[in-house]
């Protein structure tokens, strides 16, 4: 059921509850103005559209499968190039 907690997850300034709406947005996200992918498998931090777009839900997958999902989805001009990125410090 959407919005039922499934696990609470200890935070810096209060607990955070990881519901299937979190859920939804794992994966790997691709900046292709930057050439980097990203790997979102917690609620730390969620990429913003139009910057980042979801190539799959799979937080698993390697590298090579990331840039052909980019090829076969047109989401960049040079899937090869693409690289891991770092998720950015939050305060």
């Amino acid at each position: 059921m959407p919005g039922l907690p499934l696990v609470w997850h200890k935070g810096r300034e209060e607990d955070k509850i990881i519901t299937m709406q979190h859920l939804s947005k794992f994966g790997i996200y691709l900046n292709a103005a930057e050439g980097k992918v990203v790997r979102i498998n917690s609620p730390y931090w969620f990429p913003e559209e139009p910057d980042w777009v979801l190539l799959t839900n799979e937080v698993n997958a390697t590298l090579l499968q990331v840039r052909d999902l980019a090829r076969e989805q047109g989401a960049s001009s040079d899937p090869d190039s693409i690289v891991w990125g770092r998720l950015p410090l939050l305060d």
